[in-house]
């Protein structure tokens, strides 16, 4: 059994449980923005052999806007593999004057949303010193599906960054 909810306080509760478990090593809680493309969220032991029935439960205090899906990854001590079925979860964000940047750290590329107001505007990618990094004309990055922009990385090193609007709405967001 393998679940995920959101809570009042806007996190994911992520609980699981096993009736028996032979030669479990861990598991892997991996998230996604889209369902296809899993990244790793945490790593929890597993109780190795047991015959016994045993409850897990880890928090996402950071879903993604709109659906986010977990699944669960156990390891054997072996190195063999299982996954879970998927889970989604929705984590409807009102958008009123902010700016949202997810995932957040971001590898490759990541995501802006903004709300209706914003849909004639720029993002501004600035460095820790407030220098102009790049600027991302929405209208014409081809991207823009319901207000969710992706945005490629193109060379931008390890770091923190912010992510803005010139109506002044910002957020930071870390690449690895």
């Amino acid at each position: 059994m393998f679940d995920a909810l959101l809570n009042k306080y806007n996190e994911v509760d992520i609980t699981w449980a096993t009736a028996s478990e032979t030669n479990n090593d861990y598991f892997t809680i991996e998230k996604s923005f889209d369902g296809n493309l899993f990244t790793a969220f945490e790593l929890v032991e597993g109780a190795g052999n047991t015959n016994n029935l045993s409850s897990y439960k880890s928090v996402d205090r950071n879903p993604y806007p709109g659906i986010s899906y977990y699944r669960l990854q156990q390891t054997d001590f072996d190195g063999r593999y299982s996954y879970s079925p998927i889970v989604k979860v929705n984590y409807n964000v009102q958008l009123n004057t902010s700016i949202i940047v997810f995932p957040n750290p971001a590898n490759d590329f990541f995501y802006v949303m903004l709300n209706d107001d914003s849909s004639n505007e720029k993002i501004l990618i600035h460095d820790l010193s407030g220098k102009l990094i790049r600027t991302v004309d929405l209208n014409s990055s081809g991207t823009n599906d319901h207000h969710r922009i992706r945005v490629n990385r193109n060379g931008l090193s390890r770091g923190m960054y912010f992510i803005s609007t010139p109506s002044g709405h910002s957020q930071k967001l870390i690449f690895h």
